[in-house]
């Protein structure tokens, strides 16, 4: 490392650890500002003297979010052709965006990164291996990321995620709960994600407001559930001195004075990769903030008495921010409550939005028309009672209720993210496996928010079940659980033949399915 790059290191450094909560992007090289503007963005490349192994498909994978709903859509991928050359249109909701990709076979990832697109500029990316099969990459075009950046972004954020912190956090009241995180957590964090990985200016400033956003959201929205989970599961361990019922506080909108040190109405959150979306429906539902649900109030007349309760908070009372919270206190209601549009929000959505970005209104309605053909699709729902019985018959006695029938039971969650993808990609495969006789359960519990739960499953169908602590409890430790999603795939007798840990597929859990059928 040259000695001009090491004294920006350390100016950078030094300019963030001086900061009380966070590093403004502002102050950095940054990218481009975007706009939302729907349209498309070219990547070609080539790869080169890649020994590939026999009968594997070379790919190119581009996966996208959006900011107004953040949606991860489904990736776009194209084949590597004979003559070691690829070519993707990819589908954007801003003019510049910043998303993942990845070169892969089925079973192997070459390279995995973040690039930067531009609807007006063709992003070209040349991957060449040596003898050794060591990569080198050389990207021109888009956002003119180095290809360096692109793929430390993608590990910083990757290691940001994994950087786990613990913490009595029922031994702090908020204030004590919100200083800790954001002047020791955070930053011990941030310093663990970006410490060992060459970044350029503009990418230090992409993911100090991506660390920003993604800790809030996860933590510091969270006090009074983690203050009351920590001590749970302290009591459990018998490390907890005091185990008597605990109750922490809900805190007050002061509290949320932080978010004023945060360029909350900088157009380059919309850059953020899957998290920004995630944020603006967390302001939409603090409580301290007393927002009420949008319904058919005309959006400038639902702002005002938004604007009351957070302009204080937030340090502004329009601009981009004001717009996105609208926006996504629709998507929410779409995604949440799976409950359509009405007219009146249609006209609402359309009288607004046209004299600011009719482009918002188009990727509104066009959720809205994807949630009514859902709808239509999965028109079985059943929600259905939990056997009064003894625990230990309590699995069995719920899939006694299919027999004769090929059951896949799937256990989720609405908080997770995986098992949500899950949903959606076997939607395709549904019908036809209903009318060879397969029973789709599905089995959630109360780590799901029961109104969250009942939206949800709307656009889920089939035959839902909603345990609580104990049942699940039981269920997690009798068939030795790791996580969710989790499958589990009986025969016509009733006999467990099958224990999935993640989602494997449409294909395979399509194939296990038929062979039971048949």
């Amino acid at each position: 490392m040259n000695n001009k790059i090491l004294s920006k290191g350390i100016v950078l450094y030094l300019l963030f650890y001086l900061m009380p909560f966070c590093l403004k992007a502002q102050v950095l090289n940054k990218l481009p500002d975007p706009e939302i503007k729907i349209g498309t963005a070219k990547v070609s490349g080539s790869v080169s003297n890649l020994k590939l192994p026999k009968g594997e498909k070379l790919q190119f994978v581009v996966a996208t979010s959006s900011p107004i709903s953040g949606d991860e859509e489904e990736p776009y991928t194209t084949n590597v052709d004979s003559y070691n050359n690829f070519v993707l249109t990819i589908p954007l909701t801003c003019n510049k965006q910043i998303v993942s990709c990845a070169l892969c076979t089925d079973s192997i990832n070459y390279w995995v990164g973040f690039i930067g697109l531009d609807q007006k500029n063709e992003l070209h990316i040349n991957f060449s291996f040596d003898a050794k099969q060591q990569i080198t990459v050389d990207a021109k075009g888009g956002l003119n990321l180095t290809a360096e950046d692109s793929h430390n972004m993608y590990e910083a954020i990757n290691k940001f995620l994994i950087c786990r912190h613990g913490g009595f956090f029922y031994g702090k009241n908020p204030t004590e709960f919100k200083n800790y995180e954001l002047g020791t957590v955070l930053k011990d964090r941030i310093q663990y994600s970006i410490d060992s990985l060459n970044l350029s200016q503009k990418a230090k400033a992409y993911l100090f407001d991506t660390f920003n956003i993604k800790f809030i959201s996860g933590r510091l929205f969270y006090y009074k559930e983690n203050a009351e989970k920590t001590h749970e599961q302290e009591t459990k361990s018998g490390n907890n001195k005091s185990p008597k019922a605990y109750k922490a506080e809900e805190p007050d909108k002061s509290y949320y004075s932080f978010l004023s040190q945060y360029p909350l109405n900088s157009p380059q959150l919309l850059y953020i990769y899957g998290y920004y979306s995630d944020f603006i429906r967390h302001i939409l539902s603090v409580k301290a903030f007393q927002i009420p649900d949008i319904g058919n109030i005309p959006i400038e007349k639902w702002l005002e008495v938004v604007r009351n309760h957070i302009k204080d908070v937030v340090g502004f009372d329009s601009g981009l921010f004001y717009d996105m919270l609208a926006a996504n206190a629709y998507t929410r209601q779409i995604d949440d409550n799976r409950k359509p549009l009405t007219k009146e929000q249609v006209e609402n959505i359309e009288d607004y939005y046209k004299t600011r970005n009719s482009d918002i209104t188009r990727l509104i309605l066009d959720k809205n028309k994807k949630l009514l053909k859902l709808l239509e699709q999965n028109n079985d729902l059943k929600i259905k009672s939990v056997p009064a019985v003894p625990l230990k018959d309590l699995l069995s006695a719920i899939v006694s209720r299919y027999r004769g029938k090929v059951v896949l039971m799937d256990f989720w969650a609405t908080w997770c993210g995986p098992c949500m993808r899950a949903h959606q990609e076997m939607s395709s495969i549904k019908e036809e496996l209903k009318k060879k006789g397969v029973v789709f359960v599905y089995i959630a519990n109360y780590s799901s928010p029961k109104q969250l739960w009942e939206g949800k499953i709307r656009g889920i169908g089939g035959e839902h079940y909603y345990l609580n602590k104990k049942e699940m409890h039981y269920i997690w430790n009798q068939l030795k659980m790791e996580g969710n999603p989790t499958y589990l795939i009986y025969d016509k007798k009733g006999r467990l033949k099958q224990q999935i840990l993640g989602f494997p597929g449409t294909d395979t859990i399509k194939d296990e399915l038929l062979k039971l059928s048949n």
